[in-house]
């Protein structure tokens, strides 16, 4: 019969909680309690499959359990330096005979570096101060040698250990980010905590308090516990050498039984060597350098800390020899490079489907705090997708050259550190607004490229972006239908907000362009800038008086009908959220930093139906008229009785709004569209509207909306024959006009 344990103490965000449940798994199936137990992992706690009882679990960790020989004789802090290792070696219990064996070994290859010591071990009464001292000034310079011996001395049962402490490359010796700097965090010596621990646990005096720190380490059961350093395995608890604020020791509660159940959950963690090109490097399980992002407290200063590793979950039963084997292999790969930082690793995953059984991962930072102390911190979680995500592959080898450019200014390391938090946390929660985040903080970093000079070339996003970061909010719809103001030559948005030019269809730098006028400010100032360039530049006046197709390509705007003003755009806008701009109710700041990465993407790509905009596009009834008059300027409408006429547009108005005489701009607009053909209404006032309506007004004339949007408002405005101006639009998709739609 099989019975399924719930582990409560070994809980899967706390990291000697999760490697205790390692430990707890890989002790019962290697002494072979039970060899064929499977495990996973279940609302945050390691689930034990098993044809033990929790009463005979615990019976096997009080009666049975062999700790797994924990050795450290290359530290200066090692037990083999008083020599109270002697009490392992010499300990009459069986179940410590493999451990003492692996201690009489060290202390073999100890004799062959350093003389005499196996005899002073065998004495009883170990060796004279300035002897040991004399050893531990030489043990820096010894500790590669002393690894070496012990790997080719020691039984396959120490190794596990070994392989998780430290690889032997040509280059040296390469420790194990999880155990500290070789076996040590500090002055804290894991294997002299452990020996300690380990005696206590077969005192037979101690057997009703061992009893109700098992089950508190397995199944979270209240029990009195002990005051002992545990390292940086439990940030709350100083180590047995440290200090607290005023000077003196400072400990808090703990189980030993946490601490020794964790170090044998660590031996899945062995190194290996590992060969790039022509270089030989130690490389651990899930360990990655350090991203400092992701988490509140992250800062540029933690240089020094020790890396992060991510740990994975799987929600099936899995045998520890499959476990095994994931730790072996140790790493995520996605494209042609294997990640090396947690950013890099995050997007791998990002990338990637459910892998091995695998569901999640458990992200943990290695940081050095409380002086020269690190204490391990669990920095969130991150789920595996069973749909792949690709788009984060288009930013990943771009922001990779921007790091390696040469002349990289300071102000860019706040930027990139801004985009590789935004990546992380949207890979740990992928909801749209995050990743528009991400998109917000690429587009920074590319501004400061264009401001700095860095030669790495403009970024091309590919159209997932659009459907990836979609919110139903007016200021995404207004920013991707303005930022898809583009078309096949060399005058898109783009151009107007950086210093670039097209060539071959790929965005370059351009290092004198009279085209951008983008700066830093107010959304509206911008957009007026962009208007009066795309509609009152010289080349669009030399457009508007040519007739030539070839005239017309040089200068590359847009064709659409008999249009002279460059505002069409791949993608609309509703009218109702022109509205909403115009009266002030959109943030003008999310429309700002979103404007300019979206320009970014290739929309020449982009399948409108896959776009799946949502939006109300009804047009209103209560537009105001202020608006409709202006919008019927910007690009011109043409009446159907006069097709060969360039139709009303008066490049004039723009300065006139501008300026704030926008009841004379009013009275042209409509003077010029009864001129043209159209049977007005007779004029009534329109309210006065201040400057800065007025500004906002000749703003919100940028935004693209359908044709037959605009069809609409302009028959609010005039009377006569409606067949004159077609049919009653369609309101069903905001691609359908694309290719007619004006700014």
């Amino acid at each position: 019969m099989t019975n399924r344990i719930d582990l409560g103490g070994c809980a899967s965000d706390a990291i000697m909680h999760h490697l205790k449940g390692l430990g707890v798994f890989k002790t019962v199936v290697e002494q072979k309690k039970d060899p064929d137990a499977t495990a996973a992992w279940s609302n945050g706690t390691l689930v034990l499959e098993t044809k033990l009882s929790r009463d005979d679990l615990v019976g096997f960790f009080l009666d049975e359990y062999r700790p797994m020989p924990v050795v450290s004789p290359w530290n200066k802090d090692s037990q083999f330096y008083d020599f109270s290792v002697a009490r392992i070696k010499n300990h009459p219990s069986p179940r410590l005979a493999e451990y003492g064996n692996v201690v009489k070994e060290s202390a073999l290859v100890l004799d062959g570096v350093f003389p005499g010591y196996a005899e002073a071990l065998e004495s009883g009464e170990g060796a004279d101060k300035g002897t040991v001292k004399e050893w531990k000034s030489q043990l820096k310079k010894q500790k590669t040698e002393i690894v070496s011996k012990l790997y080719n001395r020691l039984p396959e049962s120490a190794l596990a250990w070994l392989d998780a402490v430290a690889v032997v490359t040509p280059h040296g010796l390469s420790t194990g980010p999880i155990l500290g700097s070789g076996g040590n965090d500090g002055r804290s010596d894991i294997a002299k905590i452990f020996a300690n621990c380990v005696l206590d646990f077969l005192d037979e005096e101690k057997r009703g308090v061992n009893e109700g720190l098992v089950q508190n380490a397995l199944f979270g059961n209240n029990a009195p516990l002990t005051d002992g350093g545990v390292v940086h395995f439990n940030p709350g608890v100083y180590s047995s050498t440290a200090s607290g604020p005023t000077g003196d020791k400072a400990y808090t509660l703990s189980n030993p039984w946490d601490f020794v159940l964790c170090i044998e959950g660590t031996s899945l963690f062995g190194g290996s060597v590992r060969r790039r090109g022509n270089r030989k490097f130690a490389a651990f399980p899930f360990a990655m350098s350090s991203s400092w992002a992701g988490y509140d407290t992250a800062c540029e200063a933690e240089n020094q800390d020790k890396g992060e590793i991510w740990l994975p979950l799987w929600d099936r039963p899995a045998t520890y020899g499959e476990i095994r084997h994931v730790y072996s292999e140790g790493r995520v790969q996605s494209g042609k490079a294997e990640p090396t930082t947690g950013v890099g690793f995050a997007i791998a995953l990002a990338n990637l489907g459910a892998m091995r059984g695998i569901s999640s991962f458990e992200r943990f930072g290695i940081l050095k705090r409380k002086g020269d102390a690190h204490h391990v911190i669990h920095l969130g979680s991150l789920s595996v997708r069973k749909k792949e995500s690709r788009v984060l592959q288009d930013i990943d080898p771009w922001l990779d050259a921007v790091r390696r450019a040469r002349n990289l200014p300071k102000s860019m390391g706040p930027v990139l550190r801004l985009a590789e938090d935004a990546i992380i946390r949207f890979c740990m929660n992928r909801q749209p607004a995050n990743l528009q985040k991400v998109l917000i903080a690429v587009g920074k970093i590319e501004s400061q490229m264009a401001a700095s000079g860095i030669a790495v070339r403009p970024l091309v996003l590919s159209p997932e972006w659009i459907k990836e970061c979609r919110t139903e909010t007016p200021e995404f719809r207004l920013a991707v239908a303005l930022a898809s103001m583009t078309d096949k030559s060399a005058h898109p948005i783009r151009t107007n907000m950086e210093p670039v030019k097209i060539l071959n269809g790929r965005p370059a730098w351009e290092q004198k362009s009279n085209a951008s006028v983008w700066g830093r400010g107010d959304l509206v100032r911008n957009l007026i800038a962009i208007l009066e360039r795309r509609c009152v530049s010289p080349e669009a006046d030399a457009h508007r008086v040519s007739s030539s197709p070839r005239r017309e390509a040089e200068f590359g705007l847009w064709e659409s009908g008999n249009s002279v003003v460059p505002l069409d755009s791949h993608l609309c806008a509703p009218v109702k959220d022109v509205v909403e701009f115009l009266e002030g109710n959109v943030d003008d700041r999310k429309i700002y930093d979103l404007l300019l990465p979206l320009s970014f993407v290739d929309y020449a790509r982009l399948n409108e139906r896959d776009y799946g905009n949502k939006a109300d596009w009804r047009v209103p009834d209560d537009v105001p008229e202020h608006y409709t008059c202006a919008k019927s300027n910007f690009p011109p409408v043409h009446p159907a009785e006069l097709p060969n006429e360039r139709g009303v547009f008066e490049p004039s108005l723009i300065g006139i709004m501008k300026s704030g005489g926008i009841d004379r701009a009013m009275r042209i607009v409509r003077r010029r569209l009864q001129v043209s053909g159209y049977a007005m209404s007779a004029e009534h006032g329109l309210n006065e509207l201040d400057n800065t309506m007025s500004h906002r007004l000749l703003a919100s004339l940028v935004f693209p909306i359908q044709k037959a949007d605009r069809d609409r408002l302009l028959r609010n405005l005039v009377y006569g024959n409606e067949s004159e101006y077609g049919k009653p639009p369609s309101t069903s998709s905001p691609g359908k006009d694309a290719k007619d739609a004006a700014a």
